[in-house]
């Protein structure tokens, strides 16, 4: 069972015995908005979407950016000092990645946040017996969470922001719930990377609608289901917009899984030897190399 005080942080009430929490149903895992399925209407970009499961192959962009994520979080967290009890909310957790990385970590109180019914359902059931007590899921709108203000030590926002209808609500969002002093780990994809993968791709074609659009294909086969992507500056100058929050450090992921395992390797035969050897050389170059980005992290803290 859930730890008592996350009751109280997602707005949950005891009667006769039972808990409830207004306007929502209990799914397996937690809680699911009784609109949820209207909601999602006019949000179809990401459902079907795989990111965990996609873990699983070493080869993988995804694979090697999470080993990345991985380290990268874990060093966040303890040079930050969260402690292991902190509340934590993964929004937009999608089928648990990030969720996935949280526990590794050693973190006992996880809130999954997402509004795509299906890439919850598939969190919950990727968790054990011990880390369903650990986690707590939502199915919802971020901007609309059953979550009390200012209880969150810590929002971890993946790539959710730039997807929302407005990223300044989405921000209010994340501040309204996040503690005076929590912490705010925010990262996206960037345009610049967008750019740069088409041209890897020889596709002319969706580098011009890239440029034009802001938006990048969802996958390479379904150039129909697009996401919104902004330039470095750009979200940083969002940021930036909210007075209570600060900056305290910026990272990124590594733009080379994308453009090698995602990219070159597509066209291009190479054995598993030579594979192995790339995936070490790219874990390496991240920790040693240019830093240049497919992700930007920031790490800010609410300061009023």
């Amino acid at each position: 069972m859930w730890r008592e005080d996350i009751f109280k942080a997602c707005l949950c009430k005891w009667d006769e015995g039972k808990l409830f929490l207004d306007g929502y149903q209990r799914i397996p895992g937690g809680w699911m908005n009784i609109h949820a399925a209207h909601c999602e209407k006019g949000n179809e970009t990401w459902q079907g979407s795989v990111f965990q499961g996609r873990t699983r192959n070493p080869f993988s962009t995804t694979s090697v950016e999470t080993e990345i994520l991985t380290t990268k979080l874990s060093k966040f967290l303890n040079n930050y000092a969260v402690p292991k009890d902190a509340f934590v909310m993964d929004a937009g957790c999608a089928d648990g990645r990030i969720t996935h990385i949280l526990l590794e970590a050693g973190m006992q109180c996880i809130v999954s946040a997402d509004l795509n019914q299906e890439s919850v359902h598939r969190l919950v059931n990727s968790l054990s017996q011990v880390q369903k007590e650990r986690v707590l899921t939502i199915v919802d709108d971020f901007s609309d969470l059953p979550i009390a203000d200012q209880t969150m030590d810590v929002v971890v926002a993946s790539a959710l922001f730039a997807e929302m209808p407005d990223f300044t609500v989405a921000l209010h969002s994340a501040m309204r719930i996040l503690k005076r002093g929590g912490l705010l780990f925010y990262f996206d994809p960037l345009l610049e990377h967008g750019l740069i993968y088409a041209l890897v791709r020889q596709d002319i074609e969706e580098f011009e609608r890239i440029a034009r659009t802001s938006t990048r294909a969802r996958m390479w086969n379904q150039k129909d289901r697009r996401y919104r992507l902004y330039y470095a500056h750009e979200l940083e100058k969002h940021l930036l917009k909210h007075p209570a929050l600060k900056i305290l450090e910026k990272d990124g992921i590594s733009i080379l899984p994308s453009l090698i395992f995602g990219g070159i390797l597509q066209d291009k035969n190479a054995g598993i030897q030579k594979k192995k050897e790339l995936r070490e050389m790219i874990l390496n170059l991240s920790q040693n190399g240019p830093q240049i980005y497919r992700q930007i992290i920031y790490i800010c803290r609410r300061e009023e």
